[in-house]
């Protein structure tokens, strides 16, 4: 998993305030963190994402019915960049944990296709990213469904090759 600290302490680095609130926890004055990132390394320091735009919402309603309003929103977060970086991480260790499993490999609460063309929606936004961490995380997400999806068709079809 990679780390958001240059330090290579292996957490977020909590740099004071990236929304530019006047207040250094926007929305979070009880510093416990979003729960819906729970598990990623710092996620207590992490503000509260924006709110999607309806129009925003409306456009990304794939991801929505996917991943869940909260990661949505963090994962679009354009003024908190460590939002954004939390979101890629959570979703790269629930993909790597199995999580959406059941979604990509059979029919779970969305299809194979639905979760796919969500990532793909997903991916066209952070692989463009300025930020070299959010392009390298995204990286992490394509290999990790890369393996789920080749694995789900190997298992399907045990002499394809692999």
């Amino acid at each position: 998993m990679m780390n958001f600290d240059p330090s290579g302490s292996g957490g977020i680095k909590n740099t004071g305030n990236p929304s530019g609130s006047s207040n250094p926890n926007h929305g979070n004055p009880n510093n416990t963190g979003p729960a819906f990132l729970a598990g990623v390394p710092g996620y207590e320091d992490l503000p509260e994402p924006e709110p999607l735009s309806s129009a925003l919402a409306k456009e990304l309603a794939p991801l929505l019915q996917v991943f869940g309003e909260n990661l949505v929103s963090a994962l679009y977060s354009g003024k908190t960049r460590v939002l954004r970086e939390a979101a890629l991480t959570k979703l790269n260790m629930d993909l790597d944990s199995g999580v959406y499993d059941g979604r990509i490999c059979e029919n779970g609460t969305a299809s194979a296709k639905e979760t796919l063309t969500a990532l793909v929606i997903l991916l066209k936004k952070t692989g463009g990213d300025k930020i070299a961490n959010i392009f390298l995380l995204s990286t992490h997400v394509i290999q990790s469904m890369v393996q789920k999806v080749l694995y789900s068709a190997a298992s399907k079809y045990p002499g394809a090759p692999s």
